[in-house]
């Protein structure tokens, strides 16, 4: 069926060990990024942002910085520390990456939470809820606002969570 525009749907694996993001649209191509396969990222990870995955950061298009910031998280908190609430905290990373803070046409701040996100939602496909944990999600009565870099990165903030 036709869609509105282009748009990527991640499908996670009840089980635990598999997932795809898949792109569809209109005017796109259709694109299968599966786990388990190593490139710019880990194997066991997959982070999509509104630039499709072969685009390079060195390309500095935009959403690079952003998906970078967040596969640089990830990396450092290592598969066996990524929880709900792990994944939700990292998200809400509203700083601008150090060296990226002047992206700003178009914004591409290394900030993981756009200001113009509307609704926000994790879920657990092995939890089996019947509705999303509202522990896991927030719907923006008003843009978040955007910080300058800090002077240490949160990298490490993450590492050894769970």
């Amino acid at each position: 069926s036709n869609v509105l525009s282009s748009s990527y749907y991640i499908l996670g694996g009840a089980d635990g060990r598999g997932a795809i993001v898949t792109r569809f649209g209109n005017a796109s191509s259709v694109d299968v990024w599966p786990l388990g396969i190593e490139g710019e990222q880990p194997s066991w990870m997959r982070v999509q942002t509104n630039v499709d995955h072969w685009v390079s950061l060195d390309s500095g298009a935009y959403a690079t910085q952003r998906r970078q910031r967040m596969v640089d998280l990830l990396t450092a908190a290592g598969p066996a520390a990524v929880s709900r609430e792990s994944l939700l905290s990292m998200y809400l990373t509203d700083q601008a990456k150090k060296g990226a803070e002047n992206r700003t046409q178009p914004e591409d701040t290394g900030v993981i939470l756009r200001p113009t996100t509307i609704a926000t939602i994790v879920f657990d496909p092995s939890s089996r809820e019947q509705a999303p944990d509202p522990r896991y999600w927030r719907i923006w009565s008003s843009s978040p606002k955007i910080r300058p870099p800090a002077a240490s990165d949160r990298m490490d903030t993450f590492a050894g969570t769970s």
